[in-house]
C-alpha cells in the first residue's frame, strides 16, 4: 500500500507537490474485568496512512507553503487514492503558510527508548500489569469495581518527499480502574494511568494509593476557606502546572505572540525560593511521549531549556524554529524538572493544605492562571492533620513561582519527570 502510494504521489512531482507520510501499523491487545472476572478479551490490529500534501507558490511576489492533511486506508483504489491527493492539493493551495523548508535526510537521534515490553510482548505485558493491579485488591471493605487495560505496540515510518525514510517502534499502556469502598459511607474513586512500560511497581504503588484515599475519604472534612497557609501540590497536577513554562518556551508560541518568553529571561524574576531546571528528554523511560524522530522525521535529542530559572534556548518543530532563526530542536513531548531541595517532611512543619486529587486541574499558559476542583486532600492547622474534600484552588504562576519550594523527593508520570510535590504561596482556597 505504502509503495503504491508513492508511486501515485510520485506522478505530481512535475506539478510541484511535495509530501509527508506517516504510517502507523498497531497492535492493541484489550482487556476488561468487572471485580476480578474477565469480562472481555479482544485484539485489534490498524494500518493507517496520515498523508500531508504541500504546495509551494507566489502570491504578490512572496512565497508561500500552503499544506493540507488527509488519511490513506487499506483498500482504498488508485483512483480513490488520486482524488484524496488531488482534492488536498487544491486545498493546500489556499493556505497561506509563510515558507518554511521540509526535514532533509540527516544525522541519526542521539538517544534510544527502552521498555520491558518488547521482550514480555503485548499479552505478557497485560497479565503482568493486571496481576499487579489486582495484587492490592486485599481489603476486606473495599475492591476494585471494575478495571480496563490496554496495550499497544505502533510501527511508525515517516517518508517525505526530500528523501527522509525513518521507522522507530512506540509502545503504550492505558489502564483505567475504579475503587469502591464500603466504611462510614459508599466511595467510588476512579483513576486512569498511562506509561509506556511494563512497571508493575510503579502501579501496584498508584493502585495502593487509590485504595488509601478511597479509605479515608469517608472520614473528609469540607475543605476550609483558609489563605493564610503553605499550599502542598502533590501529583499528576505538577505535569499541568509546570506546562506553563513548556508551552510559553516554544517557537510556535513565540511566534504568534501567544508567549512574551525571550531566551535570556529571568523566567521567576527575583527567587527566594528554589529555581527549576526544564529539561525535555525524547528517551524518558516508561513515557509514551518517548520516540527517536518527532513526525516531521526530525532527529531528537535531550536539550536543556531552562537552566535554574533562566531561559536557555526555545524548542520547536522545523517549520516555527527556522521562523525564528532558532535552533531546531523537534517536538519532545517529555519534561524533566529539577532544582528540588527540600524534603516534603519539612514542608509540613508549618500549617498547609496538601491537594492530592484534583477532580480537575487547568493551567492557562498565556495567563499563567491555574485553578483545580478539590477532590482529596490534607489540611494541617498546626496541631492536628485531618482529610479534607470539596471546594477549589486557584491562583497564578508568576505570582507563586518567586517563593516556591520543590520537594527533593522525585515522582513520574508518565512524561513528567519531577518533584513530588511543589510548594505554593498566594493561592486563593475557596471551601465546600
Amino acid at each position: 500500500m505504502l509503495d503504491a502510494l508513492i508511486t501515485i504521489l510520485d506522478e505530481y512531482k512535475n506539478q510541484g507537490l511535495e509530501y509527508r507520510l506517516i504510517e502507523r501499523k498497531k497492535s492493541r491487545a484489550e482487556s476488561f474485568y468487572i471485580k476480578k472476572s474477565l469480562e472481555m478479551n479482544r485484539g485489534v490490529d490498524t494500518d493507517a496512512i496520515a498523508l500531508t500534501v504541500y504546495k509551494v507558490f507566489e502570491e504578490d511576489g512572496k512565497s508561500f507553503r500552503g499544506s493540507a492533511d488527509a488519511t490513506i486506508h487499506p483498500g482504498m483504489t488508485r483512483e480513490e487514492i488520486k482524488n484524496v491527493i488531488d482534492e488536498a492539493f487544491f486545498a493546500a493551495g489556499f493556505v497561506k503558510n509563510e515558507m518554511y523548508p521540509l526535514e532533509e535526510k540527516g544525522a541519526a537521534p542521539t538517544g534510544e527508548f527502552t521498555s520491558g515490553i518488547p521482550a514480555l510482548g503485548v499479552h505478557k505485558t497485560m497479565s503482568k500489569l493486571r496481576e499487579a493491579v489486582y495484587a492490592q485488591d486485599k481489603h476486606d471493605k473495599g475492591n476494585i469495581s471494575y478495571s480496563e487495560f490496554f496495550v499497544d505496540q505502533s510501527g511508525i515510518r515517516i517518508i517525505n518527499s526530500n528523501g527522509v525514510d525513518v521507522r522507530y517502534t512506540a509502545y503504550s499502556v492505558d489502564i483505567e480502574l475504579s475503587v469502591h469502598w464500603r466504611d462510614g459511607g459508599e466511595v467510588e474513586n476512579f483513576e486512569a494511568y498511562k506509561l509506556a512500560d511494563c512497571d508493575t511497581a510503579l502501579i501496584g504503588g498508584r493502585v495502593e494509593k487509590l485504595f488509601n484515599i478511597a479509605s479515608q475519604k469517608p472520614l473528609a472534612v469540607p475543605t476550609p476557606s483558609v489563605n493564610d497557609v503553605n499550599v502542598l501540590l502533590t501529583g499528576e497536577c505538577l505535569n499541568e502546572f509546570f506546562n506553563y513554562y513548556y508551552e510559553n518556551s516554544n517557537a510556535s508560541s513565540i511566534y504568534t505572540k501567544i508567549s512574551t518568553f525571550a531566551v535570556g529571561d529571568e523566567l521567576q524574576g527575583e527567587c527566594a525560593g528554589d529555581r527549576f531546571t526544564l529539561e525535555l528528554d525524547p528517551f524518558l523511560p516508561g513515557s509514551t511521549g518517548s520516540r527517536p524522530y518527532d513526525n516531521n522525521g526530525t532527529p531528537l535529542k535531550k536539550v536543556c531549556v531552562v537552566k535554574d530559572g533562566r531561559l536557555m534556548q526555545l524548542w520547536g518543530d522545523l517549520r516555527f524554529s527556522s521562523y525564528l532563526n532558532a535552533p531546531v530542536t523537534g517536538n519532545i513531548e517529555n519534561r524533566v524538572i529539577t532544582g528540588g531541595s527540600t524534603p516534603v517532611s519539612e514542608m509540613k512543619t508549618a500549617p498547609y493544605l496538601e491537594l492530592i486529587s484534583f477532580s480537575d486541574f487547568q493551567m492557562n499558559s498565556m495567563t499563567g492562571d491555574f485553578a483545580g476542583e478539590i477532590r482529596f486532600g490534607f489540611y494541617y492547622d498546626g496541631t492536628e492533620t485531618v482529610p479534607v474534600t470539596g471546594g477549589s484552588v486557584s491562583g497564578n504562576i508568576k505570582k507563586v513561582h518567586g517563593d516556591m519550594l520543590l520537594s527533593a523527593e522525585r515522582a513520574r508520570y508518565n512524561n513528567y519527570d519531577g518533584p513530588a510535590t511543589v510548594l505554593v504561596k498566594n493561592v486563593s482556597i475557596a471551601g465546600k
